[in-house]
């Protein structure tokens, strides 16, 4: 108790004792508002960082996002060239392919009439003798 503290003097307490009190508990009043502004201050900082934080994250989240639809984009045109690409080649093999196919055709006529011409050379040979 408050009270406790005071020791009594002719009309009341001793003024210097209350004087010395209110003067301590008036430091401390000031002390614990300092802190508390101190406090303000920090907090306030910290929520500006958190806030910078926040859009760092967000312009990060952002460009990574991007760059992961240029590089699916990419992607994408690079499939597609890849598998065009990969048609026309086989179109060509396929045109090659044709075309050994009728030189095949063409040289197997050429070898069945020569052969076929020596056959008859060899009939006439038997018709002589």
């Amino acid at each position: 108790m408050v009270t406790d503290k005071f020791n009594k003097a002719f009309n009341g307490y001793n003024i210097e004792e209350v004087n010395a009190f209110i003067d301590e508990m008036t430091i401390n009043y000031e002390n614990l508002l300092n802190k508390l502004k101190e406090k303000e201050i920090e907090i306030s900082s910290l929520k500006e960082k958190l806030d910078n934080n926040d859009n760092y994250s967000n312009n990060s989240f952002n460009v990574n996002k991007a760059e992961s639809l240029r590089i699916i984009d990419e992607a994408k045109k690079n499939a597609s060239r890849i598998v065009n690409d990969a048609l026309i080649e086989a179109e060509r093999l396929e045109m090659k392919r044709e075309k050994i196919r009728q030189e095949l055709i063409t040289l197997k006529r050429k070898a069945r009439a020569s052969l076929e011409v020596q056959l008859q050379s060899l009939d006439d040979l038997d018709e002589l003798f």
